[in-house]
């Protein structure tokens, strides 16, 4: 069901007259409402929008789809950092209007459709308003589907309940993406901060790892294994492997695993967050597989 603060709608259209004669009412109300809008518009929208708009356009910030969704985790932070500084600032809330890139496979789709579900728990108890823009003119109709199960309402002609929406944890976890296979992994043994930070620096350096991305990755294991202190039993093995540009760390705890399909994509703070550190973690690297194994404990998976 719709949080009693978040908004979080699906515009599905099917001519340009259509998406703008239901996006600029909705923008509209947000600036009346003293509200900060954000538009995320694509290539051929962002005109549509910012001439139905008129003057008022000036008061949106507007951000382009292809560089703001760029992965779900980066567009998370995103907004999360958004709506942050906009109620810092005083606005009564914050309204955006938004439309996703379109994808070239179906395992970038399942990511978004992912992402969507995830927006819902992410901002569930902040006073944000989210227009999601669908064209079906051009997107797949199994992503229309999925957006009737991540979006609460869907607008179309008018507003209404959506009777497909699904609890977002059952969507991430419907569309989740099998874990890769690692390459060749080996035992690390370290004692300390300093001296994991040692060994791994090595390791992405024999993996041919970029500098940029090495210092990320070292900061994302630190945080990973910071976790498995505190809530993981300690850390019971740590593994490395790589080359050609791949790195692949593993950090295993004792714990009892974690049966949580949204952990680390929830904004710090957010209700239901685990702490911020796989947070952190999935922030700093190109993946993160979180595997549970029936003996117990949970393994953290991290992609360079």
């Amino acid at each position: 069901m719709e949080s009693d603060t978040m908004r979080h709608d699906v515009l599905v259209y099917d001519s340009d007259e259509d998406y703008q004669q239901q996006l600029v009412p909705f923008l509209e109300a947000g600036l009346d409402a003293g509200e900060a809008l954000v538009a995320v518009p694509g290539r051929a929208t962002e005109p549509l929008l910012r001439g139905a708009l008129g003057a008022a356009s000036e008061r949106v910030q507007f951000h382009r789809c292809e560089d703001w969704y760029t992965r779900p985790e980066a567009a998370l932070a995103g907004y999360d950092a958004v709506v942050r500084g906009a109620l810092r600032d005083g606005a009564t809330g914050v309204r955006v209007a938004a439309e996703l890139p379109f994808c070239s496979s179906q395992g970038e789709w399942d990511s978004w459709v992912r992402y969507e579900a995830i927006i819902n728990r992410a901002f569930a108890e902040r006073p944000v308003s989210i227009m999601c823009t669908c064209d079906s003119r051009v997107l797949p109709g199994h992503v229309l589907d999925a957006m009737r199960h991540t979006h609460s309402h869907v607008v179309s002609d008018g507003r209404q309940e959506s009777p497909d929406y699904q609890d977002p944890a059952e969507v991430v976890q419907r569309f989740a993406a099998a874990p890769e296979a690692p390459p060749e992994l080996h035992h690390v043994a370290v004692d300390g901060a300093h001296e994991l930070r040692v060994a791994l620096s090595r390791a992405l350096a024999d993996a041919g790892v970029a500098a940029d991305q090495a210092e990320a990755m070292i900061l994302a294991v630190s945080e990973v294994v910071v976790n498995a202190e505190r809530h993981g039993g300690g850390v019971r093995t740590l593994r490395v492997g790589g080359g050609e540009g791949v790195f692949v760390c593993e950090v295993s705890d004792a714990g009892r695993g974690l049966d949580d399909p949204l952990a680390g994509y929830l904004p710090p703070g957010a209700r239901g967050a685990h702490g911020g550190g796989l947070w952190v973690a999935r922030q700093l690297t190109r993946r993160l597989d979180l595997v549970s194994s029936p003996e117990g404990g949970l393994t953290v998976r991290l992609w360079a």
